[in-house]
């Protein structure tokens, strides 16, 4: 397995790598410039020489690695291969660290019918790791076609069987996800509405329902003992962001429509916390 193939496994499988390059040489050197290794927690694909630049290389993209979201995409460190890693080669080398960084965006859709496999559609071109759950095998098999005949390139997209009671199922999930409800009954959307807005840590809780739907709901939930401010995370009807018409397409579009916004704004505050930080941490 070459470098280029291992990047494309990880990608599949969402796991973290660096890619190491070798930018610049000059002088004397084990392994041109262009030549690629890939690092992963546990394995390494492809050889940018051997020896101590390369252990040099390894230590520092999985130090990149454990870092995660606080360290640059891309990054370059120089090494005089003789002062530094006393290489008789005598050379300096730039490596460039092509850090490949875990999509940590989890989307659960409760659901594999019609309006969901629009979604997965979307969601295969889209950044994020997106998971539909159902208790119905056949369903989940047309929608394992649908992700397998797509030509496009796909991110990270699977099926997953509710084969045990949906509250532990729903327990069981990552923290800090956004979920979609569009199950084929009204009392498995409101089993799994009730499990979500009980971990207190969903990002978004949408549920596709009619007006009168998203109202009956809101009082169960209040006759269950769920508090107004519980009750305020679900997005009922969804599709805050637009409007659309009933199509299974465009309710997806509504659906992704309120995922794609509230991550937006995410990330600008994301950002804008950053931002705050480095301006108080600067020296004056």
């Amino acid at each position: 397995m070459d470098w280029l193939q291992a990047l494309s496994n990880c990608r599949s499988k969402n796991q973290s790598c660096v890619l190491v390059t070798i930018m610049r040489v000059e002088g004397s050197a084990p392994r041109t410039a262009g030549t690629r290794m890939l690092v992963t927690a546990d394995e390494i694909v492809g050889t940018i020489g051997g020896g101590a630049l390369e252990l040099e290389g390894i230590s520092h993209a999985r130090a990149l690695m454990e870092c995660g979201d606080s360290t640059p995409a891309l990054s370059t460190h120089e090494y005089n291969l003789s002062k530094a890693l006393s290489q008789c080669c005598g050379g300096k080398i730039t490596l460039l660290f092509d850090h490949h960084k875990v999509q940590q965006d989890l989307l659960h859709v409760f659901g594999a019918g019609h309006v969901a496999q629009e979604v997965a559609r979307l969601a295969m071109r889209l950044p994020l790791v997106a998971v539909f759950h159902d208790t119905r095998v056949d369903w989940l098999q047309k929608l394992d076609r649908v992700l397998h005949t797509s030509d496009s390139a796909t991110h990270y997209v699977s099926t997953r069987l509710i084969s045990d009671n949906i509250y532990q199922h729903v327990e069981s999930l990552a923290p800090a996800a956004f979920y979609l409800v569009m199950t084929h009954s009204h009392e498995q959307d409101l089993d799994v509405v009730e499990a979500v807005l009980s971990r207190s840590d969903a990002r978004y809780c949408g549920l596709i329902a009619s007006k009168s739907k998203a109202a009956s709901f809101r009082n169960r939930l209040s006759r269950k003992g769920f508090s107004a401010e519980e009750i305020a995370q679900l997005t009922a009807p969804l599709g805050a962001a637009i409007r659309t018409g009933n199509t299974p397409m465009e309710v997806a579009l509504a659906a992704m429509s309120d995922v794609l916004t509230i991550r937006a704004d995410d990330l600008e505050e994301s950002e804008a916390r950053a931002i705050h930080t480095d301006i108080q941490t600067s020296p004056s």
